[in-house]
């Protein structure tokens, strides 16, 4: 029994995350099986790509914009994002908070991915209280701008 559950894996790198071993497994085995469920099938290229979606998906539904923020930017780029379009709340991982200032409101996505309480019950008629209007901002991405200043593309 002992030998059958013997599941351990050794990884590369003592530390790490994840999602950080998914998207080497993305790169090293696009197209090896990640994922099998009721004989449904998604590779790893796949599963990327559902992945991302429904993290955007999530955003929409609830009412917000999608606004990516590269931890690579230096941090007055990023305040100066977070000023420009307004936000309210900005999704952090423990590696990337010290990024953002103190008097921006934060979330960390780790502790809400711990969160190991999924309803299995949807109740419908609570996607009904959340108001989004056609017209209603989906997305911003910001491009460098002529003047080298970022531009918001909506």
């Amino acid at each position: 029994m002992q030998s059958i559950n013997n599941t351990q894996v050794s990884f590369p790198s003592p530390v790490t995350c994840i999602h950080h071993e998914f998207v080497y497994q993305v790169m090293k085995h696009p197209q090896k099986l990640a994922v099998e469920l009721d004989e449904q099938y998604l590779t790893y290229a796949e599963l990327l790509h559902y992945a991302q979606v429904i993290g955007i998906m999530a955003i929409e539904m609830i009412g917000g914009v999608y606004c990516p923020l590269s931890p690579r930017d230096p941090q007055h780029r990023l305040q100066a994002l977070i000023q420009q379009t307004q936000s309210r709340l900005v999704l952090v991982h423990d590696l990337t908070k010290t990024k953002f200032n103190h008097n921006i409101i934060s979330s960390n996505i780790g502790s809400i991915l711990a969160v190991n309480n999924v309803e299995r019950n949807i109740d419908i008629g609570q996607l009904s209280n959340i108001r989004v209007a056609l017209n209603d901002i989906a997305y911003i991405i910001f491009t460098s701008g002529s003047t080298g200043i970022p531009k918001a593309v909506q």
